[in-house]
């Protein structure tokens, strides 16, 4: 069965390295390249996606498009950024508490929602950090 859209979601910490290392298996193994890329996170996490992995100089994720030729095929910006917020909307900067723990999974339960009810995409997990 083929799929329009392919959508990774990736939960990462301090450690968005973990999406390029999972685009490389899914590509490797898989033979998939996700369409696009959400990543749930805190605002550290965010942070440390943005410089790391989105930054348009050094960003290992462009740099890995380039390095695979798939500059332009996946859709991956800061608006796919995902931050798990506290209660009054604020984005948390570390999972510390048992109420932030719960609000992280209630944000991936959701978007994971979101994205299974698609019928037109297939979904690939990476849960890191």
């Amino acid at each position: 069965m083929t799929f329009d859209k392919q959508i990774l979601v990736s939960v990462t910490g301090l450690t968005p390295q973990v999406v390029t290392e999972t685009l490389y298996a899914l590509l490797t193994t898989e033979k998939t390249v996700p369409t696009e890329i959400h990543l749930i996170t805190t605002t550290n996490g965010r942070n440390r996606a943005l410089r790391d992995l989105l930054d348009s100089q050094s960003g290992q994720f462009h740099a890995f498009c380039r390095e695979y030729g798939l500059s332009g095929r996946i859709h991956f910006d800061a608006s796919m950024i995902h931050v798990i917020e506290d209660a009054d909307g604020n984005g948390i900067p570390d999972i510390r508490t048992p109420e932030e723990n719960t609000r992280a999974a209630d944000l991936i339960v959701r978007l994971m929602q979101q994205f299974c009810s698609d019928e037109n995409a297939a979904v690939s997990v990476s849960l890191a950090g």
